[in-house]
């Protein structure tokens, strides 16, 4: 290729990446919205805490059943058809895996699936009789959050700010 050809395509090859990263920016802007100052944060005296529960396979997230409720919606009503205990565990993971009853080696192949998404999923619900520090002896993080009731009832509660 001759010198002057390549003086050429350098200028394009510029022009159409600073092309590239001002389109993405645009989207970025376009896309952007405000928070909802009801959900975050807490007022004074309204935060909770909430804990990060892991059982070697799956990670959970544990919060007052009684903040999930004071929300309404379709959590709260599934809260409280699965359990009546004052603290609910919440996971979410690839059906298959989840689902699965088989032993753990026998499963890595969805597992790895899994990873790659594409698959049904679901959500798991399971009612804890106490708070989860005194339930099991490992695995258990607090998870100190500025979560307001509304929040925990609406959002994913670790989009919070939280700190471990």
């Amino acid at each position: 290729m001759s010198p002057g050809r390549q003086r050429l395509q350098r200028p394009r090859l510029g022009a159409l990446a600073a092309a590239a990263v001002a389109f993405v920016l645009l989207l970025v802007l376009a896309t952007a919205k405000a928070g909802d100052p009801a959900l975050y944060p807490a007022r004074s005296g309204q935060a909770i805490t909430i804990f990060l529960v892991d059982n070697g396979f799956h990670s959970d997230i544990a919060a007052p059943t009684a903040e999930i409720e004071a929300g309404g919606g379709a959590l709260a009503q599934a809260a409280r058809e699965t359990s009546d205990q004052p603290w609910t565990l919440i996971g979410w993971g690839d059906a298959r895996f989840y689902e699965a009853s088989s032993p753990a080696l026998s499963r890595v192949p969805d597992g790895l699936a899994a990873l790659m998404g594409g698959r049904p999923t679901v959500v798991h619900l399971e009612g804890v009789w106490s708070r989860p520090d005194l339930v099991w002896t490992s695995g258990v993080r607090p998870i100190d959050c500025e979560l307001s009731s509304n929040q925990c009832a609406t959002e994913t509660p670790l989009r919070g700010t939280c700190h471990a």
